[in-house]
């Protein structure tokens, strides 16, 4: 089970939506899995006025800017000494940030991966509603990227790696395929440092289970604090390395709902219910959950707060 997985994060153990399921079915099935982290709500704290516009076409999304502000002013960079950038996403799911990415560099030539070949098709279907014709995507294990030495200016990768049975190889694989003065880009959520407001009892219960399960699964729930020492361990020296941090903010009714609106079913059936069974949760202490974020979600000073590690690496 991969419970807080990206939802094409599927590198280690590969969990696809049932065959004929576009993402939005899949998204909501009660039997599967629901992204807390990548999500277009979340907004960033650096200073998005100084991020470059001329390079792209058109304003920068919000989505961009709330997920991307600490690698722009690279991009910015990258693309005014070559606009025809070959760029690499690693983890695309349904590729909703890429696609955007792409569409916002029409010059580039742009490939999106991920291990689930299925959701992969649901990004295809996305990007070519979205007129993103310089994207591709191809199935891959970012463990054995099946790419040449120096094939790529940028290599990108969203909330993935914390998915990875091992995110230092994975890293080791993107510097192996990005060309000498290309550049890595990587962002990581670390789950530790989760908070909503107004405070609850019962949902930070909730989400201490949530983060137990996501850990008994595999997988890193507080990676953005583990990227210096992955990089290290993957041989880059740490003057080729740019450390930042930026804070995941949610506060509209919308956004609240987008959020939040999975886990009451979460919790009444399904995977993560089992899993919280497993571990000892009551079914009664499993509805309290669902009522909890029902809660959050319908109260208007609810907020929900994370903090990202990012690193961009000078190949």
């Amino acid at each position: 089970m991969r419970l807080l997985s990206s939802m094409g994060n599927c590198a280690s153990t590969p969990r696809c939506p049932p065959a004929g399921k576009q993402f939005d079915d899949y998204d909501n099935d009660d039997d599967d899995v629901y992204s807390i982290e990548k999500s277009p709500r979340f907004m960033t704290t650096p200073d998005q006025s100084t991020a470059p516009t001329a390079i792209f076409a058109g304003p920068i999304s919000p989505n961009l800017h709330s997920q991307c502000a600490y690698l722009l002013p690279t991009l910015s960079l990258l693309t005014s000494e070559k606009p025809t950038l070959q760029i690499l996403d690693i983890g695309s799911g349904t590729g909703h940030l890429i696609i955007e990415l792409a569409l916002s560099l029409p010059s580039a030539q742009v490939i999106g991966t991920d291990a689930c070949s299925a959701i992969l098709s649901s990004a295809r279907t996305f990007a070519s509603y979205a007129g993103a014709d310089n994207l591709t995507f191809q199935t891959a294990d970012a463990h054995s990227l099946p790419f040449p030495d120096n094939s790529f200016d940028l290599v990108h990768t969203h909330q993935a790696l914390a998915h990875f049975h091992s995110p230092v190889l994975a890293i080791k694989e993107m510097l192996r395929v990005t060309r000498p003065g290309g550049k890595i880009c990587i962002r990581e959520g670390d789950l530790k440092t989760a908070r909503f407001w107004p405070e609850d009892e019962v949902l930070k219960e909730c989400f201490d289970v949530i983060r137990e399960v996501h850990g008994l699964d595999g997988g890193t729930v507080d990676a953005g604090m583990r990227l210096g020492g992955w990089v290290r361990e993957a041989g880059v020296r740490a003057g080729r390395v740019g450390r930042s941090c930026s804070a995941g903010w949610v506060e509209t009714e919308r956004e609240r709902r987008e959020y939040g609106g999975h886990w009451p079913g979460r919790c009444g059936g399904g995977v993560f219910r089992e899993a919280a069974m497993e571990m000892g949760i009551g079914s009664n202490r499993l509805d309290e959950y669902a009522l909890a974020w029902r809660r959050w979600m319908e109260n208007p000073e609810g907020a929900f707060s994370m903090m990202h590690g990012e690193v961009i690496i000078s190949v």
